[in-house]
């Protein structure tokens, strides 16, 4: 029995002719695929089936009517605390600290994280800015902070270990 996966090229397996897939075989494959996956192939498809038509070799597309659907993104839950308290006291390093609580609350990206400027934590007014854009400072963060500040100013230290 020929697959649809052999009539991709690049994947392993003998090379089909597109005439031989039919709109039966694309939707068989397709029911063993589930989420991105399934989206993925469908959209692989398409071209390959609209230049097979374009070229003359076949007279009906076998993607034509089959819908890609829509991706359910899941709904974003922030972290309750206790959760950032537990994460942030496994970890020992204070810069590692303030990176996971600046990634955990304020979901900052990790590039924006690198380009972070000493200006740019504004402790006193409780202001990072992060990524061009001005926050206010959450307690973990506050906490975190000057461990970090203290650490830099004194490489040769050793980090505190203290439970959030």
């Amino acid at each position: 029995m020929r697959t649809l996966a052999a009539a991709i090229p690049g994947r392993p397996g003998p090379v089909i002719a597109p005439t031989e897939v039919t709109r039966d075989d694309v939707l068989t494959h397709l029911e063993t695929l589930r989420g991105s996956q399934r989206q993925h192939t469908i959209v692989a498809l398409r071209p390959l089936s609209g230049r097979a038509k374009k070229n003359g070799t076949i007279f009906k597309s076998p993607t034509s009517r089959i819908r890609v659907g829509r991706r359910e993104d899941g709904v974003i839950q922030p972290l309750e605390p206790e959760h950032n308290n537990g994460s942030i006291a496994a970890v020992t390093h204070p810069a590692d600290r303030l990176i996971l609580a600046l990634a955990a609350v304020h979901a900052a990206r990790s590039a924006a994280i690198r380009c972070l400027q000493l200006d740019d934590l504004d402790i006193g007014n409780r202001r990072p800015s992060v990524d061009g854009r001005t926050r206010r400072l959450d307690e973990l963060a506050l906490q975190v902070a000057p461990e970090w500040l203290e650490f830099r100013r004194h490489p040769g230290l050793t980090p505190p270990t203290r439970t959030y």
